[in-house]
């Protein structure tokens, strides 16, 4: 009902885990001739990596101004959507921290064994 009423262009919710993408269907309206059939739903993914999210992220949202040369402006789409994820920290944290502080505790202890 609201899909129908509204009939936005896209739609933003929030998930605590995971991006996902859904098409909501829309019946044809005499009213609405350009409106379009398809809204596509965005769940933005959790920039937090709390709860077990290997991968965090966000989403990119870029606004546009409709060329106003074309002939039917009406009908462009005036914004671009990209999701953005951000690198497996606990990979990084095994991976990259974890060996050099090892490293570091290596050469620690080799400079102390070595001074008089």
């Amino acid at each position: 009902m609201l899909l129908e009423n509204f009939r936005p262009s896209i739609i933003f919710s929030g998930d605590d885990h995971d991006y996902c993408e859904y098409a909501h269907s829309l019946p044809f309206d005499d009213d609405h001739p350009i409106s379009p059939s398809r809204v596509r739903e965005v769940s933005i993914k959790s920039f937090s990596m709390a709860m077990g999210i290997h991968h965090p992220g966000f989403h990119l949202l870029s606004l546009l101004n409709p060329d106003p040369l074309q002939e039917n402006p009406a009908e462009q789409r005036t914004f671009a959507d990209r999701p953005c994820f951000l690198p497996d920290q606990i990979r990084v944290y095994l991976s990259l921290y974890a060996p050099l502080f090892i490293a570091t505790l290596l050469l620690v202890l080799h400079h102390s064994m070595r001074a008089p």
